[in-house]
């Protein structure tokens, strides 16, 4: 057996075998020594118990790290499969046509999850690498084509809704008295008392997550996405990413409870879903307030005059009008002769007009 000797075990194969046969034998493994490089022209050797030492020491550091941090044994790999090619998802979440790039199929993320997503190189600042899908269902308000009657040209005849021209209301009256009065309205026999006011819509749309503007191409080769919640996400980037890369999905405790983190006492909303609240809620406002219905105010200061069924109320032009008006109570102002017209039916025609002063 050996005693103190030391051996280099980057020798070549033949001075390793003169050696062993120097040493009279195959040393035992507690005898063999290992030779860990450290640089080029100098190398250090280590004893296998010395190595063993070593080895267990850097594990129980990283078991210390895995377990600070609260490490998740789950880590799900998943294989991205391509949606939508020749486009990208920009960081307006809009859909954007590019050769060579491709959005994913829809990937279901927990609150607290890290996705890691492969690229070859960086994307440009205009991608939005990781997008939420958003769905939403709001009550839109109708608005009305009307037609008028003849006999009675402030009186609607017919009110189309703007969203689908086949929905073509009639309107009902009571005649029997000097003047009729409306009582409803009819579609394919199924008769209203009033229009519908209002329709539910649901809709669908990009969400940008993040922006590669502020968020450069890690040396690891994976762009690294944290969820805050619970939420359906797509994938955006090159072809090779979104058709067939394989994204990893690892979960560590300490970023979990940061994206669950309570606002106030136990069981109000945790921070993340409050700030989606607080999006929708600011999103659906926005949207409302492009339809609003019947509203009350003190004073209204408005930068243009309103429009009727998309109309302008008054319309300008030089001398008399020779334009047809598109409803009763349209106004027309001759600029040149300071006349002023008004509309008392509709039969678009010229003659529809009536001079006031």
């Amino acid at each position: 057996m050996l005693d103190q000797e030391v051996y280099d075990l980057s020798q070549t194969g033949d001075e390793v075998q003169e050696i062993l046969n120097n040493a009279g034998g195959m040393p035992t493994p507690e005898e063999l020594l290992v030779t860990f490089s450290l640089k080029a022209d100098k190398s250090t050797t280590y004893t296998k118990t010395e190595v063993d030492a070593k080895e267990t020491a850097l594990s129980n550091r990283e078991t210390f790290i895995e377990r600070g941090l609260g490490k998740y044994d789950n880590t799900r790999s998943i294989t991205l499969q391509q949606a939508t090619a020749g486009k990208y998802v920009n960081v307006n979440g809009q859909e954007v046509s590019a050769s060579g790039y491709g959005i994913s199929a829809e990937v279901q993320l927990n609150a607290g999850d890290i996705m890691l997503v492969p690229s070859a190189e960086a994307v440009p600042a205009d991608v939005s690498l990781f997008a939420r899908i958003v769905t939403r269902t709001y009550q839109k308000v109708i608005n009305y084509a009307y037609t008028y009657r003849q006999d009675y040209p402030e009186l609607p005849a017919t009110a189309t809704a703007d969203y689908d021209p086949t929905l073509v209301y009639t309107a009902q009256y009571d005649e029997t008295g000097d003047t009729p009065v409306l009582t409803g309205w009819t579609r394919n026999g199924q008769t209203y008392t009033t229009l519908p006011a209002t329709r539910e819509v649901t809709e669908s749309y990009y969400e940008p997550l993040m922006k590669q503007a502020v968020a450069a191409m890690p040396s690891t080769g994976y762009y690294v996405y944290l969820c805050p919640t619970s939420m359906t996400i797509v994938v955006s980037g090159y072809t090779a990413t979104v058709n067939g890369g394989v994204a990893l999905v690892v979960g560590l405790g300490i970023f979990k409870n940061i994206a669950t983190n309570f606002i106030g006492a136990p069981g109000q909303s945790v921070l993340a879903q409050a700030f989606a609240d607080i999006f929708g809620l600011i999103d659906g406002l926005v949207e409302n307030t492009k339809h609003m219905g019947s509203f009350k105010a003190t004073e209204i200061d408005l930068e243009y005059l309103p429009k009727v069924c998309g109309y302008p109320i008054v319309v300008e032009g030089a001398g008399a009008p020779s334009i047809v008006p598109r409803f009763v109570g349209q106004r027309y102002h001759d600029t040149t002769n300071s006349k002023c017209y008004e509309c008392f039916r509709v039969t678009n025609s010229v003659s529809d007009w009536v001079l006031l002063n």
